[in-house]
């Protein structure tokens, strides 16, 4: 946080303390409320190359996404998990989708108010 001058919210802290990154159970997630959602591919931490928060701050506006928003995860289909660090949403969790355009308002979708309120919506996949 110190070396780009960022601050994560609390309980997403305190989730990457405990885990540093991974993959949580259950993982699906709706990202239009009982119509389409995705399932959690990786949640970044700090060690694995190629999966850190590191990589995913400093290439945001190379993958699309909006600087206020941090990548913490990924679908394994190129769209991004991300929570805003910014000052308008800050702690909210967003789904960001690499087939639209960046003025496209389905590009950027919320999902939930902070961290710990999107795991708690995480369940099982249904068509599973």
């Amino acid at each position: 946080e110190r070396k780009k001058s960022i601050s994560l919210p609390v309980d997403y802290r305190e989730f990457l303390i405990a885990h540093h990154g991974g993959v949580p159970e259950p993982n699906f997630y709706w990202v239009v409320p009982n119509d389409w959602g995705s399932g959690i591919e990786n949640l970044y931490g700090f060690g694995t190359p190629g999966y850190t928060l590191d990589e995913y701050f400093s290439g945001r506006s190379r993958i699309g996404v909006p600087i206020e928003l941090l990548p913490i995860g990924d679908d394994g289909c190129c769209n991004y998990l991300c929570i805003d660090i910014g000052n308008q949403s800050r702690n909210k969790i967003f789904y960001v989708d690499h087939e639209f355009a960046t003025d496209d308002p389905r590009k950027v979708r919320e999902l939930a108010a902070s961290f710990s309120r999107f795991l708690a919506k995480l369940s099982p996949d249904p068509d599973e």
